[in-house]
């Protein structure tokens, strides 16, 4: 099967690679070179996840694009939730490396209104439960292979993260694709919508999704939300012929 271009996928927050597993193997078997970098502090335990910074995940995964790029040219960009916003700076910082940006609820804003006390939380609190990411319960007891937990410091880099993402979203240049469920009980669909308002690209689409939570590849709509991406990648490349 003759190579198409390379795929970087990136989890979330507290993610193990199994949120991005359908999508991943899916696209490889179609002939797509992808990569799925385990970002810093996941993997193992979420103590692992104690004093890392964004500028980690960030490092992470731009030597992954780098990597991609060198060996087989410009990068298919794809992230769920953290990993989108991994995504979207990777974008912003190298557009002559990237062909698209495809996000998947990504972290730019989040759901839960007592993220705006983050600093304060981080103060009084080592750690805080992980949110319920699914809408099917039954599923997530059967699927959920996350952190159960997270270090409040290590969210409120994330937050900050995102917080100052979004002053840069205008810098944003190559063709967005953005899926997400308006039932995200994690990370609000405000910001998917905020993202392609303010985003300078000639070409983007928002898809909405009804029925899923956070866990999008995962969760009640997973084979569809998985198709709509794996379409949208498949068109792109076809353009590109």
């Amino acid at each position: 099967m003759q190579r198409k271009f390379p795929i970087l996928m990136l989890h979330g927050f507290t993610s193990s690679l199994d949120v991005i597993r359908k999508p991943s193997e899916k696209l490889t078997s179609s002939g797509f070179e992808v990569s799925t970098p385990v970002l810093a502090g996941h993997g193992k335990t979420p103590s692992d996840l104690i004093g890392v910074k964004a500028a980690n995940w960030y490092e992470d995964a731009e030597n992954s694009l780098l990597e991609l790029f060198h060996k087989y040219g410009k990068v298919g960009l794809c992230g769920l939730s953290m990993g989108g916003l991994c995504a979207i700076n990777l974008a912003i910082n190298h557009p002559d490396k990237v062909h698209f940006l495809a996000c998947s609820a990504p972290a730019l804003k989040f759901a839960s209104p007592l993220t705006i006390f983050a600093p304060v939380m981080a103060k009084l609190f080592r750690f805080w439960p992980a949110p319920n990411a699914f809408r099917d319960q039954n599923l997530g007891k059967k699927l959920n292979t996350n952190y159960s937990r997270f270090p409040t410091d290590t969210f409120l880099e994330l937050y900050k993260w995102a917080k100052s993402t979004i002053n840069i979203l205008d810098r944003i240049t190559v063709p967005v694709f953005v899926q997400h469920s308006l039932k995200d009980q994690v990370v609000a669909f405000s910001g998917s919508r905020l993202l392609i308002e303010k985003a300078s690209s000639r070409e983007k689409f928002l898809k909405e999704y009804k029925l899923s939570g956070h866990e999008m590849f995962l969760d009640l709509e997973s084979d569809i939300i998985t198709s709509d991406l794996i379409a949208y990648i498949e068109n792109f490349e076809k353009e590109l012929v």
